[in-house]
């Protein structure tokens, strides 16, 4: 998305997040939306959405439970004012108790 005047990344990236998350390769999604939370040019809410589907698959597809409750912190902090339904999403992620192999 480098190059692209900053709204459009804002449009974009939940489309191609939400894209990226029913795709088939997992690596490459997480390492996809794992770059694109990085960019300080998008709003707090779109990063948060992001980020909130980068925990929760970090979580539920990739095994990395400690990383992605990490990442579902911040998104619930990024996501509380603007976007409160997302930002319980991700607290309720994070009191789900995760139980690798079960």
């Amino acid at each position: 998305l480098p190059g692209l005047p900053p709204q459009a990344r804002a449009r974009l990236a939940p489309l191609l997040a939400r894209n990226a998350v029913t795709g088939l390769r997992s690596d490459q999604t997480v390492e996809v939306l794992a770059q694109i939370v990085q960019d300080a040019a998008l709003p707090p809410a779109v990063r948060g959405e992001l980020r909130l589907d980068l925990g929760l698959m970090l979580c539920n597809q990739m095994g990395r439970s400690h990383e992605g409750w990490q990442v579902l912190e911040v998104a619930a902090g990024e996501l509380r004012d603007v976007r409160s339904v997302l930002a319980a999403r991700a607290m309720a992620a994070l009191v789900t108790p995760y139980w690798p192999g079960v």
